[in-house]
């Protein structure tokens, strides 16, 4: 065993994370970022790097050939960007309860009163939907990246100032 090489993670530990993020119902991703690897920061901490997060998985979405993973990056990076506004105003919103998330949707809608956030939340849904299913065109996929992306970079500019 060559231990100078790059550690790497032991597939039974990958299936544990994914049986332990179904138990809470949500994506392996938010599972670790919100339960395991930002757990320890306070809410502000945890929301610059929730937004942080967000754009980076955005990035994957970008480059993947796949699209039911775009897809769920997609759907990945709206639910990091909700998560991270909320926490920034003091809400700590669970993200295995999806309408909690609808429901902070709601109130970030009212606060920014801008019409993006109601609009990329209902294209990341429709890539959630499309992350089960692959059904959606690569097209539509690209229109969804785009207003989630706004979404983000919008949350991104409120949690990071």
């Amino acid at each position: 065993m060559n231990i100078k090489n790059k550690p790497m993670i032991s597939k039974v530990i990958l299936n544990k994370i994914k049986e332990m993020s179904e138990d809470f119902g949500i994506d392996p991703n938010v599972y670790l970022l919100d339960k395991v690897l930002l757990s320890d920061l306070d809410a502000t901490s945890k929301a610059v790097e929730l937004a942080r997060t967000a754009k980076q998985i955005l990035e994957e979405a970008k480059i993947t050939e796949s699209k039911r993973e775009a897809s769920e990056y997609i759907w990945t990076a709206c639910v990091l960007a909700i998560k991270a506004h909320a926490l920034y105003n003091g809400k700590d919103i669970d993200t295995s309860e999806y309408e909690e998330v609808w429901k902070y949707k709601l109130e970030l809608e009212r606060k920014l009163d801008d019409p993006i956030v109601d609009c990329a939340f209902r294209h990341a849904l429709t890539m959630f939907l499309n992350a089960h299913n692959d059904w959606a065109p690569k097209e539509d996929i690209e229109k969804s990246y785009e207003k989630v992306k706004r979404l983000v970079d919008l949350v991104s500019e409120i949690v990071e100032a």
